[in-house]
Formats: structure tokens, sequence, C-alpha cells
């Protein structure tokens, strides 16, 4: 959380819901912090968008019978 002197649960924190890379205690805190963040947070989005897609690994565990 970028507020000073704020602590919350880690379960109860809020994410950005575009890069969800920044945790937030409160959408007071995510409302305020957005300005600052903004510019890295859509360069980040815009990034992994470019990124090709990694293939799906199938289990090499047997099934269960």
């Amino acid at each position: 959380c970028p507020i000073p002197n704020r602590t919350v649960e880690r379960k109860k924190m809020l994410y950005c819901t575009q890069c969800r890379v920044a945790n937030y205690c409160s959408r007071e805190c995510q409302v305020a912090h957005w300005p600052e963040h903004k510019d890295g947070c859509l360069k980040y989005v815009e990034k992994k968008a470019k990124l090709p897609k990694s293939p799906v690994r199938k289990s090499s565990y047997p099934k269960a019978a």
C-alpha cells in the first residue's frame, strides 16, 4: 500500500485489475495512487499483451482410476 501507516491483512488487500501488480489496502488508497501508477500500469499491460502465449502443458501424471 503506498499510503504510509496503513495496514491490512494480505488476503483482504485489493489489487490493480489491469496489471494485477499493485496492491492496495482500500479503494481510497487505489484511487489516490492511480495518477502515479497509471503510466507504468498501462505500459506493463501493453507490453504483456504483445508477449506470445505460452502453450498449455499436459500433465505427466497418470489419470486416477
